[in-house]
């Protein structure tokens, strides 16, 4: 697109990824360059790209894309001295401000793998808590494809009175709902954050076909028609607003999570304890569908190739994740499908809990011919 055929890959996990990137681009005719420390940015915009040692810098010339391969743009650019500013300025922590000056250094022809302000808004719990709040739907309408959620500190309030209202205990019809909680109601505050996992159980009610005949739209709507809200039961999961690999993720019942929000030490039922500073609280899923008395979730890839206009691919194949441990043991390898959690439970690699789209569809068909059937519900991720 722009007559070049050079591909710069930048940030954390390059090194142990490279040998892939090489590999795909050089498919593609592009040759792909490892640059080991971060891209440097000058404040000013339309200064380039650079790298190399601060003390001498080199402009990065003749790429045709930059990848930053690493969950914090940080990690790929970083600021240096300058006339214009200096490295405080490049370095902005404001995410808006670092967005700019990343893309303001970046030649239009240049391709670049970032859209700003996603990790505020999608990728990070409490940034996709806030964002559904943000959107105005209701709880009805939001539990059509995902959990609700409560940000702490900030929806301390809420979720003390939602907790108090009983939404814990029996299963409330979606009238009482509409009329008690609505999580996802404009606030006025919906604050800032990074969205990716809503706190929540995760995918297992991805849409499409599994393969092997598996209607998951006619499964889901004959689902609902049994329950309005089938996440109303005891159990809330607490997660850490920033976490990641499975650390920190704590199950509680009602009055142990009114107790942790009173301050109070709390032996949790589930394990675990409740993860200190900013945390994600959703209902927990009590009756996932279970395959083989585990409980799965899907990993679904999406590419998105524009932001205005939007244009997205969903992958046809993704990766089925499932938990450790069989579903109602103790311990936290029975709840979550977090692989990381996996492995550390069974040391034997991801092998025994991941499979593939088509095997689960497979499954599931065989299981309904058979006439048989294990838990109810959505598979629950972790």
């Amino acid at each position: 697109w722009n007559s070049t055929r050079r591909v710069v890959v930048v940030g954390l996990k390059v090194r142990r990824d490279f040998n892939v990137y090489r590999a795909a681009f050089a498919s593609r005719g592009f040759a792909a360059m490892h640059l080991p420390t971060p891209l440097l940015l000058r404040s000013e915009p339309g200064s380039g790209l650079h790298y190399g040692p601060v003390a001498a810098p080199r402009r990065l010339e003749s790429v045709a894309a930059v990848l930053c391969h690493s969950v914090l743009a940080s990690h790929c650019f970083k600021g240096y001295p300058d006339a214009a500013g200096g490295a405080e300025a490049a370095n902005a922590t404001d995410p808006s401000e670092a967005a700019r000056r990343i893309f303001g250094a970046v030649e239009p022809s240049v391709k670049i793998n970032r859209l700003p302000g996603a990790r505020q808004v999608l990728t990070a719990k409490d940034g996709l808590c806030a964002t559904l709040r943000a959107s105005g739907l209701s709880a009805a309408e939001t539990s059509r494809f995902t959990f609700p959620c409560w940000s702490l500190p900030e929806d301390r309030r809420r979720l003390r009175d939602a907790l108090r209202r009983g939404v814990d205990s029996s299963v409330q019809s979606s009238d009482a709902v509409r009329g008690g909680v609505e999580p996802h109601a404009p606030q006025g505050d919906a604050g800032g954050g990074n969205g990716g996992g809503n706190g929540g159980n995760g995918g297992g009610d991805s849409g499409g076909a599994l393969g092997g005949g598996v209607d998951v739209g006619q499964a889901q709507a004959g689902w609902r028609r049994r329950e309005a809200f089938p996440w109303r039961r005891g159990l809330w999961i607490v997660k850490p607003a920033r976490g990641s690999v499975g650390h920190g993720i704590a199950i509680a019942n009602a009055s142990e999570l009114l107790a942790a929000m009173r301050g109070e030490a709390v032996a949790l039922s589930y394990g675990g304890s409740f993860p200190p500073g900013r945390a994600v609280v959703s209902p927990y899923l009590s009756e996932p569908l279970l395959h083989d008395g585990r409980k799965w979730d899907l990993r679904t890839y999406v590419l998105c190739t524009s932001a205005l206009p939007m244009r997205l691919y969903l992958f046809t194949e993704g990766v089925v994740r499932y938990a450790a441990a069989a579903y109602g043991s103790s311990g936290r390898a029975a709840y979550l499908t977090n692989t990381h959690v996996g492995k550390e439970t069974l040391h034997r690699g991801i092998a025994p809990i991941t499979g593939t789209f088509a095997a689960l569809g497979d499954h599931f068909s065989a299981r309904a011919q058979r006439g048989g059937g294990e838990g109810e519900g959505g598979g629950g991720g972790g």
